[in-house]
């Protein structure tokens, strides 16, 4: 699928190929009514199937929450980082610090907060702050992100394009682009790299890591992992008879924070995270140090 482009941005969404959205040139009205997995298999599609061509940065516009479309996105891509927008209530905060939550879970770090319409300057020159104030900066100090924290204002040139550079507010788009960048460059630089898990038919899953410049490499043996607690690494409790002869073949990574195993005899259902596979690692006693 080709996207748009506008002033070198690519664009792709789905009211553009659904003949019954209500938007310019999709050529239908109506909304796109459709379940959460329904919906998940077409942003894989969109995402997968776009002639993106060479980029520096894919963006996500996803809706607010912890749903289907976030946890799709963060299974079927490795996302280096969210942005969560917010309104500054204490009401929307509560969702912001559970999304925030299950990102950290799926090892998708959280590289900004933003407050949409926090506050409105008046002729005078008085600030006013509608939705309150506070919130923001106490789950920004508590997730440490006081430096990655931005106001953008109600106002009405916020719904006109373009926006001059440089100008208020799009001051706050600039600095909130170079913030990111800075997160982007340092988790790629000197962050915490996800450990290469791979399969052997006899050794069963292979896991290798790197601490500084000394490489290391751990095994669970098939009928270990087969008896292990996919969230927790641990033996199952009660301990299930492992089928003799059945062996994992398969791996279908999970993002940046699982992997699911595919065993001979059909079984599919364990999504070992990383978390889980380094327990088990250490409950065997030939985990990497950490």
């Amino acid at each position: 699928v080709a996207p748009l482009e506008w002033d070198g941005v690519r664009v792709m969404s789905f009211g553009w190929v659904n003949p019954r959205a209500g938007v310019p040139g999709a050529g239908g009205e109506g909304a796109a009514v459709m379940r959460g997995p329904v919906a998940g298999r077409v942003l894989t599609q969109l995402a997968a199937a776009t002639d993106w061509g060479d980029l520096d940065v894919l963006v996500l516009d996803l809706p607010p929450g912890t749903g289907d479309l976030l946890i799709t996105s963060a299974q079927v891509m490795r996302i280096t980082g969210a942005v969560v927008v917010t309104t500054p209530s204490p009401l929307s905060y509560v969702d912001v610090v559970k999304g925030m939550s299950m990102f950290r879970d799926m090892k998708v770090p959280t590289l900004a907060l933003v407050e949409n319409m926090a506050y409105f300057d008046c002729p005078g020159g008085s600030r006013h702050y509608p939705f309150g104030r506070g919130a923001g900066e106490q789950v920004a100090k508590e997730h440490g992100l006081e430096s990655a924290l931005f106001e953008l204002p109600l106002q009405e040139s916020l719904s006109t394009l373009p926006i001059p550079v440089g100008a208020h507010p799009a001051g706050v788009f600039s600095s909130l682009a170079r913030s990111l960048l800075r997160s982007i460059v340092a988790l790629r630089v000197g962050g915490v790299q996800q450990p290469l898990v791979s399969l052997h038919p006899r050794r069963g899953l292979v896991v290798r890591s790197l601490r500084g410049d000394v490489a290391y490499e751990g095994t669970i043996p098939p009928s270990e992992l087969r008896r292990r607690d996919p969230s927790t690494g641990l033996v199952r409790e009660p301990q299930a008879d492992v089928p003799e002869g059945v062996v994992p073949i398969r791996l279908e990574f999970k993002g940046s924070y699982a992997v699911c195993v595919v065993w001979s005899d059909g079984f599919s259902g364990d999504i070992f995270t990383f978390d889980a596979i380094r327990a088990a690692l250490e409950d065997l006693g030939n985990a990497p140090p950490p």
